[in-house]
């Protein structure tokens, strides 16, 4: 039986359905966010992370976004080509909104 979309993915392809074919799949243990067919974040318990490069990862990183990690071998591991959300994003949806077409414009 497969998974149900959990409430926060479902939110999330509600507020930037605007942006484009923007859908969701699994990815791992969470969920991967596309655009036109490309993907540009993920969600991964409960966080949103966006796939960035260059200055937007500078950027993020300047405001206080951490890149995704996990634990593997009893050692976390760092992906920097996700970040998290920058502070704020989820409490005001334009500027998650303005965020996320900075993110699908760069992949």
């Amino acid at each position: 039986m497969a998974k149900p979309q959990p409430e926060f993915v479902t939110f999330l392809l509600t507020e930037l359905a605007g942006l484009g074919d923007v859908t969701a799949r699994r990815f791992f243990g969470g969920w991967q966010l596309q655009a036109n067919n490309t993907q540009f974040a993920i969600v991964m318990s409960g966080t949103l992370f966006f796939r960035v490069e260059g200055d937007l990862r500078k950027t993020l990183e300047e405001d206080g976004s951490r890149p995704f990690s996990y634990a593997k071998s009893g050692k976390q591991v760092s992906v920097s080509k996700y970040m998290s959300a920058p502070e704020g994003a989820l409490d005001d949806l334009d500027f998650l909104k303005a965020w996320a077409r900075r993110v699908i414009a760069a992949v």
